[in-house]
């Protein structure tokens, strides 16, 4: 299945959690940019392994 380019070129966002509103603490800012960089880095390794698997078709 090809990868579309567009799809490889798209802006990398950090996946949105279902239901933030459901901790009764507010998170602490550094939790926060924890989390976001995690997501960024799962993106990216996801959109390097489709980037590599639409290279070797």
């Amino acid at each position: 299945m090809p990868i579309m380019i567009e799809e490889m070129q798209a802006e990398v966002t950090p996946e949105r959690q279902e239901n933030p509103a459901a901790s009764a603490a507010p998170a602490p800012d550094a939790r926060q940019a924890a989390e976001a960089v995690e997501a960024t880095l799962r993106e990216l390794a996801l959109r390097d392994e489709r980037r590599q698997r639409w290279q070797a078709d």
